[in-house]
């Protein structure tokens, strides 16, 4: 999902009140906001390490929705 889609996750799953998950999808959305941003101006060792820190973020967003 893009940035936009998960500030969008993130503002739904607050609405119904998981907020734990909806702080998860609001980080990611600023990590792949980053990553765009990374890979737009060819920034390929920022992208990887953005990677890096998004990637356990899918899993704490499983764990939080459980």
């Amino acid at each position: 999902m893009g940035a936009r889609r998960l500030a969008d996750a993130a503002t739904a799953l607050a609405g119904i009140g998981l907020d734990r998950a909806a702080a998860i999808a609001t980080g990611q959305a600023r990590l792949v906001g980053s990553l765009q941003h990374d890979l737009v101006t060819g920034g390929d060792e920022a992208a990887a390490g953005t990677l890096r820190r998004l990637a356990p973020a899918y899993l704490e967003s499983a764990d939080a929705l459980g």
